[in-house]
């Protein structure tokens, strides 16, 4: 769907949402493995925030997570190049969620597709597919090796990663525009000797 010439233009496809009513993590989970076989997975914890793939049912990060978790979790995003599952607490150990699902469903709705750059210049692979990306400045964090596919030298200047979104628009009954809801599509590294 990305194209160069499309970025930040109105465009217009099908999507549904499906709303997910108040339920524990583990139900969330159980939606994730019907509808995603590998995907990026992002976890806003209350003292960190953690990049990973969902695959074979199951979360992996490059640390083994703490069984308790779920009581830290603030909000999740697992998310492909077609859909997302975005989940946030309600309260206690509840939480609720959408998904949403372009290219199906009846109704078209119109949307933005954007990229944010993302902190980091310096790559470093560190086992178990993954790797940690940092900057001078003192910010580190660290990501999946899937989201350096087409780059084998990390070494290379230029290489920067790109969170890439898609922005839904809709109207209120003035006929005013805005954004209703975002969802992330992929992450990405660009740049280096692969310029896009």
């Amino acid at each position: 769907m990305e194209s160069k010439n499309k970025m930040y233009e109105i465009q217009k496809m099908s999507s549904c949402v499906i709303k997910i009513p108040e339920t524990d993590f583990k139900e969330i989970l159980k939606k994730a493995g019907e509808n995603f076989s590998e995907a990026f997975v992002i976890l806003w914890l209350h003292y960190e925030v953690l990049f990973g793939t969902y695959r074979n049912g199951g979360l992996n990060f490059y640390k083994k997570l703490p069984n308790d978790f779920e009581k830290y979790l603030i909000k999740a995003r697992i998310f492909d190049e077609e859909k997302e599952l975005y989940v946030w607490r309600e309260k206690d150990s509840k939480f609720s969620g959408r998904l949403r699902k372009d290219g199906t469903g009846k109704d078209e709705i119109e949307f933005v597709e954007s990229k944010q750059v993302m902190y980091g210049k310096k790559f470093e692979r560190i086992g178990n597919g993954f790797t940690k990306v940092s900057e001078t400045k003192g910010i580190e964090y660290i990501v999946p090796d899937i989201c350096f596919n087409t780059h084998n030298n990390l070494n290379e200047s230029g290489i920067t990663l790109v969170l890439y979104s898609r922005n839904y628009i809709g109207y209120n009954q003035i006929g005013q525009a805005g954004f209703v809801d975002c969802r992330f599509v992929k992450i990405k590294a660009i740049g280096g000797q692969e310029n896009e």
